[in-house]
Protein backbone atom coordinates (compact mmCIF):
# COMPACT_ATOMS: atom_id res chain seq x y z
CA UNK A 1 0.00 0.00 0.00
CA UNK A 2 1.47 3.11 -1.23
CA UNK A 3 2.26 5.79 1.91
CA UNK A 4 3.15 3.18 4.39
CA UNK A 5 6.24 1.36 5.55
CA UNK A 6 6.13 -2.77 5.94
CA UNK A 7 6.54 -2.14 9.58
CA UNK A 8 3.96 0.35 9.73
CA UNK A 9 1.83 -1.89 7.61
CA UNK A 10 2.23 -5.13 9.74
CA UNK A 11 1.51 -2.88 13.17
CA UNK A 12 -1.65 -1.68 11.70
CA UNK A 13 -2.43 -5.49 10.67
CA UNK A 14 -1.75 -6.25 14.26
CA UNK A 15 -3.68 -3.84 15.85
CA UNK A 16 -6.40 -6.34 16.99
CA UNK A 17 -5.94 -9.80 17.90
CA UNK A 18 -8.35 -12.34 16.04
CA UNK A 19 -7.95 -15.49 18.03
CA UNK A 20 -7.98 -16.22 21.71
CA UNK A 21 -6.70 -19.63 23.18
CA UNK A 22 -8.64 -19.82 26.17
CA UNK A 23 -8.12 -23.10 29.03
CA UNK A 24 -11.15 -22.48 31.35
CA UNK A 25 -10.08 -25.59 33.69
CA UNK A 26 -7.12 -26.78 34.92
CA UNK A 27 -8.69 -29.61 35.33
CA UNK A 28 -7.92 -32.86 32.55
CA UNK A 29 -8.60 -36.92 32.50
CA UNK A 30 -5.94 -38.01 30.46
CA UNK A 31 -2.05 -37.51 31.24
CA UNK A 32 -0.67 -37.39 27.50
CA UNK A 33 3.10 -38.00 27.54
CA UNK A 34 3.49 -35.12 24.84
CA UNK A 35 1.07 -32.41 26.50
CA UNK A 36 2.80 -29.04 26.75
CA UNK A 37 1.28 -28.43 30.21
CA UNK A 38 2.06 -31.97 31.41
CA UNK A 39 3.41 -30.85 34.87
CA UNK A 40 0.61 -28.68 35.67
CA UNK A 41 -1.00 -31.84 36.73
CA UNK A 42 -0.11 -31.39 40.22
CA UNK A 43 -0.96 -27.45 39.80
CA UNK A 44 -4.81 -27.58 39.75
CA UNK A 45 -6.27 -24.63 40.46
CA UNK A 46 -10.13 -23.76 41.37
CA UNK A 47 -12.33 -22.99 37.99
CA UNK A 48 -13.58 -19.50 38.11
CA UNK A 49 -17.39 -19.15 37.90
CA UNK A 50 -19.20 -18.43 34.94
CA UNK A 51 -19.75 -15.07 35.05
CA UNK A 52 -15.85 -14.03 35.51
CA UNK A 53 -15.39 -16.08 32.40
CA UNK A 54 -18.28 -13.87 30.95
CA UNK A 55 -16.34 -10.77 31.42
CA UNK A 56 -13.09 -11.80 30.26
CA UNK A 57 -14.68 -12.75 27.32
CA UNK A 58 -16.08 -9.35 27.15
CA UNK A 59 -12.98 -8.01 26.72
CA UNK A 60 -11.64 -10.00 24.37
CA UNK A 61 -14.91 -9.09 22.13
CA UNK A 62 -14.16 -5.38 22.72
CA UNK A 63 -10.43 -5.92 21.60
CA UNK A 64 -11.44 -7.73 18.13
CA UNK A 65 -11.13 -11.34 18.81
CA UNK A 66 -13.65 -12.91 16.61
CA UNK A 67 -12.88 -16.92 17.37
CA UNK A 68 -12.25 -18.49 20.69
CA UNK A 69 -10.60 -21.96 20.74
CA UNK A 70 -11.32 -23.74 24.13
CA UNK A 71 -8.37 -25.61 24.80
CA UNK A 72 -5.40 -26.15 27.09
CA UNK A 73 -6.77 -29.09 29.46
CA UNK A 74 -10.23 -31.35 29.45
CA UNK A 75 -12.55 -28.16 28.41
CA UNK A 76 -15.78 -29.98 28.76
CA UNK A 77 -14.65 -30.59 32.61
CA UNK A 78 -15.15 -27.58 33.55
CA UNK A 79 -18.79 -27.33 35.59
CA UNK A 80 -20.52 -24.55 33.60
CA UNK A 81 -19.02 -25.17 30.07
CA UNK A 82 -22.01 -25.46 27.71
CA UNK A 83 -23.15 -22.78 29.28
CA UNK A 84 -20.09 -20.67 28.39
CA UNK A 85 -20.11 -22.22 25.24
CA UNK A 86 -23.89 -21.11 24.64
CA UNK A 87 -23.29 -17.43 25.74
CA UNK A 88 -20.13 -17.33 23.73
CA UNK A 89 -22.76 -18.42 21.11
CA UNK A 90 -24.82 -15.48 21.80
CA UNK A 91 -22.05 -12.90 21.77
CA UNK A 92 -21.48 -13.96 18.22
CA UNK A 93 -18.15 -15.83 18.34
CA UNK A 94 -17.09 -18.53 16.31
CA UNK A 95 -16.64 -21.38 18.81
CA UNK A 96 -13.99 -24.05 18.63
CA UNK A 97 -13.72 -26.86 21.05
CA UNK A 98 -10.20 -29.30 21.57
CA UNK A 99 -11.02 -32.45 23.07
CA UNK A 100 -9.55 -35.29 23.59
CA UNK A 101 -13.05 -36.91 23.29
CA UNK A 102 -13.28 -39.20 26.11
CA UNK A 103 -16.34 -36.86 27.77
CA UNK A 104 -19.85 -37.49 25.70
CA UNK A 105 -20.07 -33.94 23.70
CA UNK A 106 -23.36 -34.10 23.48
CA UNK A 107 -24.68 -31.19 25.16
CA UNK A 108 -22.13 -28.47 23.89
CA UNK A 109 -22.93 -29.46 20.11
CA UNK A 110 -25.35 -27.03 19.50
CA UNK A 111 -23.28 -24.35 20.75
CA UNK A 112 -19.64 -25.30 19.06
CA UNK A 113 -18.76 -24.41 14.99
CA UNK A 114 -15.90 -26.88 14.98
CA UNK A 115 -14.39 -30.04 17.34
CA UNK A 116 -11.02 -30.81 17.18
CA UNK A 117 -10.33 -34.70 18.46
CA UNK A 118 -6.81 -35.45 19.56
CA UNK A 119 -6.77 -38.85 17.79
CA UNK A 120 -3.06 -40.53 17.94
CA UNK A 121 -3.41 -43.45 16.19
CA UNK A 122 -6.15 -46.36 14.99
CA UNK A 123 -7.50 -48.93 17.55
CA UNK A 124 -5.04 -49.94 20.19
CA UNK A 125 -2.18 -47.89 19.02
CA UNK A 126 -4.28 -45.14 20.57
CA UNK A 127 -5.33 -46.34 23.40
CA UNK A 128 -1.55 -47.69 24.50
CA UNK A 129 -0.59 -43.86 24.11
CA UNK A 130 -3.37 -42.58 26.14
CA UNK A 131 -2.75 -45.05 28.63
CA UNK A 132 -6.55 -45.75 28.11
CA UNK A 133 -8.04 -48.72 27.18
CA UNK A 134 -11.09 -48.24 24.82
CA UNK A 135 -10.44 -44.42 24.37
CA UNK A 136 -10.40 -44.99 20.55
CA UNK A 137 -14.16 -46.31 20.80
CA UNK A 138 -15.28 -43.20 22.88
CA UNK A 139 -13.39 -40.97 20.44
CA UNK A 140 -15.50 -42.74 17.76
CA UNK A 141 -18.72 -42.05 19.52
CA UNK A 142 -18.61 -38.49 20.10
CA UNK A 143 -17.53 -38.41 16.17
CA UNK A 144 -20.83 -40.27 15.57
CA UNK A 145 -22.64 -37.46 17.53
CA UNK A 146 -20.87 -34.75 16.18
CA UNK A 147 -21.29 -36.12 12.63
CA UNK A 148 -24.93 -36.16 13.37
CA UNK A 149 -25.23 -33.01 14.33
CA UNK A 150 -23.70 -31.38 11.54
CA UNK A 151 -20.67 -30.06 13.44
CA UNK A 152 -17.40 -29.98 11.65
CA UNK A 153 -14.59 -32.32 12.25
CA UNK A 154 -11.28 -31.85 12.74
CA UNK A 155 -8.57 -34.39 14.08
CA UNK A 156 -4.93 -33.76 15.76
CA UNK A 157 -2.14 -36.37 15.69
CA UNK A 158 0.81 -36.32 18.09
CA UNK A 159 3.34 -38.11 16.19
CA UNK A 160 5.75 -40.52 17.66
CA UNK A 161 7.76 -43.62 16.86
CA UNK A 162 4.74 -45.63 17.84
CA UNK A 163 2.20 -44.22 15.58
CA UNK A 164 4.15 -42.12 12.60
CA UNK A 165 3.36 -45.47 10.37
CA UNK A 166 -0.05 -44.43 10.47
CA UNK A 167 -0.15 -41.13 9.98
CA UNK A 168 -1.82 -41.29 6.06
CA UNK A 169 -4.17 -44.26 7.91
CA UNK A 170 -5.51 -42.41 10.46
CA UNK A 171 -6.19 -39.29 7.93
CA UNK A 172 -7.77 -41.88 5.59
CA UNK A 173 -9.91 -44.20 8.15
CA UNK A 174 -11.42 -40.44 9.61
CA UNK A 175 -11.54 -38.58 6.53
CA UNK A 176 -14.19 -41.67 4.60
CA UNK A 177 -16.08 -41.77 7.98
CA UNK A 178 -17.05 -38.36 8.75
CA UNK A 179 -15.62 -36.28 6.03
CA UNK A 180 -13.13 -34.38 7.57
CA UNK A 181 -12.40 -30.75 7.75
CA UNK A 182 -9.19 -30.54 8.70
CA UNK A 183 -6.33 -32.85 10.02
CA UNK A 184 -3.35 -31.75 11.71
CA UNK A 185 -0.24 -34.29 11.98
CA UNK A 186 2.48 -32.83 13.75
CA UNK A 187 5.78 -33.17 15.70
CA UNK A 188 5.00 -32.39 19.37
CA UNK A 189 7.12 -29.91 20.54
CA UNK A 190 9.32 -30.83 23.97
CA UNK A 191 8.15 -27.98 26.28
CA UNK A 192 9.68 -26.35 28.72
CA UNK A 193 6.82 -27.64 31.09
CA UNK A 194 5.89 -30.49 30.05
CA UNK A 195 7.12 -34.14 30.36
CA UNK A 196 10.42 -35.07 28.59
CA UNK A 197 9.45 -37.70 26.19
CA UNK A 198 12.82 -38.37 24.06
CA UNK A 199 12.40 -41.63 24.47
CA UNK A 200 9.37 -42.01 22.59
CA UNK A 201 9.56 -39.19 20.03
CA UNK A 202 10.91 -39.27 16.29
CA UNK A 203 14.51 -38.32 15.57
CA UNK A 204 14.94 -34.84 13.80
CA UNK A 205 16.89 -35.38 10.41
CA UNK A 206 17.08 -34.78 6.88
CA UNK A 207 15.62 -38.61 6.12
CA UNK A 208 13.07 -38.18 8.54
CA UNK A 209 11.68 -34.69 7.63
CA UNK A 210 11.73 -36.24 3.73
CA UNK A 211 9.74 -38.67 4.61
CA UNK A 212 6.96 -36.43 6.88
CA UNK A 213 7.17 -34.39 4.43
CA UNK A 214 6.00 -37.37 1.70
CA UNK A 215 3.15 -38.34 4.19
CA UNK A 216 1.65 -34.86 4.19
CA UNK A 217 1.57 -34.51 0.30
CA UNK A 218 -0.77 -37.01 0.40
CA UNK A 219 -3.14 -35.62 1.76
CA UNK A 220 -5.34 -32.92 0.21
CA UNK A 221 -3.92 -29.33 0.99
CA UNK A 222 -7.55 -28.10 1.50
CA UNK A 223 -7.52 -30.35 4.61
CA UNK A 224 -3.66 -29.81 5.52
CA UNK A 225 -3.19 -28.11 8.99
CA UNK A 226 0.30 -27.42 9.81
CA UNK A 227 1.39 -26.85 13.33
CA UNK A 228 4.27 -24.86 14.93
CA UNK A 229 5.41 -23.15 12.09
CA UNK A 230 6.07 -25.89 9.91
CA UNK A 231 4.51 -23.71 6.91
CA UNK A 232 7.98 -22.51 6.33
CA UNK A 233 9.22 -25.99 6.15
CA UNK A 234 6.62 -27.30 3.91
CA UNK A 235 5.96 -24.53 1.59
CA UNK A 236 8.94 -24.17 -0.83
CA UNK A 237 7.65 -22.62 -3.88
CA UNK A 238 9.66 -19.71 -5.07
CA UNK A 239 6.50 -18.16 -6.18
CA UNK A 240 4.60 -18.31 -3.21
CA UNK A 241 6.84 -15.77 -1.66
CA UNK A 242 7.50 -14.07 -4.00
CA UNK A 243 4.24 -12.97 -5.69
CA UNK A 244 1.74 -12.82 -2.64
CA UNK A 245 1.78 -9.02 -1.97
CA UNK A 246 2.38 -8.28 1.71
CA UNK A 247 3.40 -11.79 3.57
CA UNK A 248 2.82 -11.72 7.17
CA UNK A 249 4.51 -14.34 9.82
CA UNK A 250 3.19 -17.57 9.62
CA UNK A 251 3.01 -17.71 13.76
CA UNK A 252 0.36 -15.63 15.66
CA UNK A 253 1.83 -15.51 18.79
CA UNK A 254 1.24 -11.74 19.86
CA UNK A 255 0.37 -10.63 16.33
CA UNK A 256 -3.30 -11.78 15.92
CA UNK A 257 -3.62 -14.50 18.71
CA UNK A 258 -3.22 -14.60 23.08
CA UNK A 259 -3.65 -17.10 25.11
CA UNK A 260 -5.59 -16.85 27.75
CA UNK A 261 -4.56 -19.25 30.90
CA UNK A 262 -7.93 -20.35 33.52
CA UNK A 263 -6.95 -17.66 36.21
CA UNK A 264 -6.66 -15.12 33.15
CA UNK A 265 -3.36 -14.65 32.72
CA UNK A 266 -2.40 -13.87 29.54
CA UNK A 267 0.78 -14.91 27.69
CA UNK A 268 1.63 -15.01 23.81
CA UNK A 269 2.34 -18.91 23.00
CA UNK A 270 1.53 -22.07 25.36
CA UNK A 271 5.20 -22.74 25.43
CA UNK A 272 6.20 -18.97 26.45
CA UNK A 273 4.68 -18.93 29.86
CA UNK A 274 7.38 -17.74 31.96
CA UNK A 275 7.29 -14.37 33.75
CA UNK A 276 9.58 -12.92 31.30
CA UNK A 277 6.51 -13.89 28.48
CA UNK A 278 3.84 -12.57 30.86
CA UNK A 279 1.42 -10.44 29.41
CA UNK A 280 -1.06 -9.27 32.16
CA UNK A 281 -4.36 -10.58 33.44
CA UNK A 282 -8.01 -10.12 32.00
CA UNK A 283 -9.57 -10.66 35.69
CA UNK A 284 -7.99 -7.35 36.42
CA UNK A 285 -6.16 -5.12 33.68
CA UNK A 286 -7.28 -3.23 31.05
CA UNK A 287 -7.43 -5.34 27.60
CA UNK A 288 -6.12 -2.65 25.96
CA UNK A 289 -2.79 -2.31 27.76
CA UNK A 290 -2.30 -5.86 28.28
CA UNK A 291 -2.72 -6.52 24.11
CA UNK A 292 -0.92 -3.16 23.41
CA UNK A 293 2.03 -3.28 26.10
CA UNK A 294 2.47 -6.61 27.00
CA UNK A 295 5.89 -7.99 27.64
CA UNK A 296 5.65 -11.08 25.86
CA UNK A 297 3.88 -9.83 22.72
CA UNK A 298 6.88 -7.25 22.57
CA UNK A 299 9.51 -10.35 22.83
CA UNK A 300 7.37 -11.45 19.35
CA UNK A 301 6.49 -8.50 17.56
CA UNK A 302 10.05 -7.44 18.14
CA UNK A 303 11.19 -10.76 16.57
CA UNK A 304 9.74 -9.44 12.83
CA UNK A 305 10.20 -5.76 13.23
CA UNK A 306 13.60 -5.52 14.48
CA UNK A 307 14.37 -8.27 12.09
CA UNK A 308 16.47 -10.32 15.21
CA UNK A 309 17.06 -13.18 13.22
CA UNK A 310 20.54 -15.08 12.12
CA UNK A 311 22.28 -13.53 8.86
CA UNK A 312 21.56 -16.06 6.46
CA UNK A 313 17.67 -16.46 7.40
CA UNK A 314 17.59 -12.80 6.54
CA UNK A 315 19.03 -14.04 2.66
CA UNK A 316 16.12 -16.54 2.59
CA UNK A 317 12.95 -15.98 0.56
CA UNK A 318 10.51 -17.70 3.48
CA UNK A 319 11.66 -14.76 5.68
CA UNK A 320 8.52 -12.79 5.89
CA UNK A 321 6.46 -15.62 6.45
CA UNK A 322 8.93 -17.82 8.72
CA UNK A 323 11.32 -14.97 10.53
CA UNK A 324 13.47 -18.01 11.80
CA UNK A 325 10.69 -20.27 12.69
CA UNK A 326 9.03 -21.65 15.32
CA UNK A 327 10.43 -20.24 18.61
CA UNK A 328 9.72 -23.08 20.61
CA UNK A 329 11.63 -25.41 17.59
CA UNK A 330 13.90 -23.20 17.64
CA UNK A 331 18.01 -24.32 18.61
CA UNK A 332 17.40 -23.07 21.79
CA UNK A 333 14.86 -22.96 23.50
CA UNK A 334 15.44 -25.38 26.13
CA UNK A 335 17.96 -23.07 27.59
CA UNK A 336 16.23 -20.41 27.21
CA UNK A 337 17.41 -18.92 23.39
CA UNK A 338 14.58 -16.81 21.43
CA UNK A 339 16.22 -13.94 19.24
CA UNK A 340 18.67 -14.69 16.15
CA UNK A 341 18.84 -18.59 16.59
CA UNK A 342 16.42 -20.17 13.67
CA UNK A 343 14.31 -23.18 13.50
CA UNK A 344 16.43 -26.07 14.16
CA UNK A 345 14.32 -28.07 11.84
CA UNK A 346 15.40 -25.61 8.99
CA UNK A 347 18.90 -27.26 7.24
CA UNK A 348 17.59 -31.05 7.77
CA UNK A 349 14.30 -29.44 6.05
CA UNK A 350 16.20 -27.95 3.56
CA UNK A 351 13.66 -24.84 3.79
CA UNK A 352 16.50 -22.30 3.32
CA UNK A 353 15.39 -21.07 -0.11
CA UNK A 354 17.76 -18.23 -1.71
CA UNK A 355 16.95 -15.11 -3.63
Amino acid sequence: MKGFTREELLEMAWEKPILAQIGITSLCNRHCPFCYAWHRAAETKPDLPLLEWQGMILKLRRLGVQRLDFTGRESLLYDEATALFAWCKEQGFENRLNTNGTVDVTAALPYIDEIVYSVHGLGDIHDQIMGSPGDFYRVKENMERTAKAGVKISVNMSLLKSNYHQLNLVFDYFDSQYGLYKFAPFLPVPSLYGKDFSGTGLEINRESLSDYLDCLRRIPVEKLTLKHGFHSIFIAERKHYRDNGLLLPNCAAGKYKLIVENDGRVFPCNFFRSQEFYCGNLLTDDETTIWRSGAGFKHFRDLVLGEKIPAECSQCLKKPRCYSGCRAWSLTYQKGGFENVKDKRCDPGSAFIGS
